[in-house]
């Protein structure tokens, strides 16, 4: 139900009851604006009654449930925001695998995954990001692009086990 023109930012989690914060709704409901929409997927029991607080959010935001096949959902997106939170890493992949730029503070699973070029220091940061990827579309186009080269690395198993047997094999050497 949501136009396909919209810019969507999707927070994705099975824990959003407790991950989702009012320090995040506020900052969330002073950044959203214009073609702007943000999408809850996973699970979000209380998404209805967190939501009253933030009358832009009631207009501007969509609870969209739990999904067996989420890049499916990932594709629909144009944004992975994160709120502070230890979970997330594997959804965040996903969503870069899709070519989602990823927005998070540096802390937690998805700061790990993601790599310091999507991570910002706080929620304020988090706001000015957003709004570049959402203004500048050249930007956004980058950053895409890390995004997938980024999951690329991140999905290599097969070549991520080289590069750690190549790390053991010079530190062992250094030893010596």
């Amino acid at each position: 139900g949501i136009e396909e023109e919209k810019f969507l930012i999707l927070v994705v989690g099975i824990r959003l009851d407790e991950e989702v914060t009012d320090g995040f709704l506020k900052i969330m409901e002073e950044t959203i604006s214009g073609n702007m929409h943000l999408g809850f997927l996973g699970i979000f029991r209380n998404y209805d009654i967190y939501i009253q607080k933030y009358p832009n959010l009631i207009k501007k935001s969509s609870y969209l449930g739990y999904c067996k096949d989420i890049l499916s959902r990932m594709e629909l997106g144009d944004l992975y925001v994160n709120p502070v939170r230890k979970g997330g890493g594997t959804s965040c992949v996903e969503a870069m695998y899709k070519g989602l730029p990823v927005v998070t503070t540096a802390y937690g699973d998805v700061a790990v995954n993601a790599g310091e070029k999507f991570c910002v220091e706080n929620y304020l940061a988090l706001k000015d990001r957003i709004n570049r990827y959402y203004t500048d579309k050249e930007y956004y186009q980058k950053m895409s692009q890390e995004a997938i080269k980024r999951a690329k690395v991140l999905l290599d198993t097969e070549g991520e086990f080289v590069r750690i047997m190549q790390e053991v094999e010079k530190r062992e050497s250094l030893k010596n």
